[in-house]
């Protein structure tokens, strides 16, 4: 999803005996590189949680809120 220089993607999966050659943080560095040289997006948003993942690639933790309208 690409909303101005923001862009969300869904968390992908990986079989877990290859987590040793890192290929998930490979394919997002990868990413990151053509979502800002081909796209100009400057944010990239991985959504909610801290997984270590995300921080290990330079995330930040903030707040989210989940509203329930009635």
């Amino acid at each position: 999803y690409k909303n101005g220089k923001r862009f969300l993607f869904p968390h992908g999966a990986m079989n877990d005996k290859f987590a040793f050659y890192s290929p998930g943080d490979l394919l997002f560095c990868e990413v990151f590189k053509l979502l800002k040289n081909e796209y100009g997006i400057e944010v990239y948003d991985a959504s909610k949680d801290d997984e270590t993942y995300k921080l290990r690639l330079g995330g930040e933790v903030y707040l989210t809120y989940d509203f329930l309208l009635r």
